[in-house]
């Protein structure tokens, strides 16, 4: 998701503090949503940031948000499966059968689906 998100900024011409002066998401929160979740200790505290970004990227939120929980339980089945610690301690996942709380809809968003490419 980190890279749909840079590559959708990135293609519009926008800097990260152009986006943070017009969102009001603090720039290290829009960092780590383009960069490296593993070092996070709740990357779930990024939710409602992703949900603003994603909609003023014009990428549907919902599918945003759908492909960053999946993401973070895949990251944290490739940590249990390896038996390391790529995770700093107190890190909180998402269990199969939690949802994400739905974010505040503050940005609009066209509901654009998420481009077919992985991340």
């Amino acid at each position: 998701m980190s890279r749909v998100l840079r590559q959708e900024r990135e293609r519009r011409k926008i800097s990260l503090q152009e986006v943070e002066r017009l969102t009001r998401i603090p720039l290290r929160d829009l960092q780590l949503l383009e960069g490296d979740l593993r070092a996070l200790a709740n990357p779930l505290s990024l939710s409602a940031s992703l949900h603003i970004y994603a909609a003023f990227l014009n990428i549907s939120p919902g599918g945003a948000m759908a492909q960053f929980t999946a993401e973070l339980q895949n990251l944290q089945r490739a940590v249990i499966a390896k038996g390391t610690k790529t995770f700093p301690k107190g890190t909180r996942f998402l269990t199969e059968n939690e949802k994400l709380p739905p974010a505040e809809d503050k940005a609009g968003g066209s509901g654009r689906p998420l481009p077919s490419e992985g991340v």
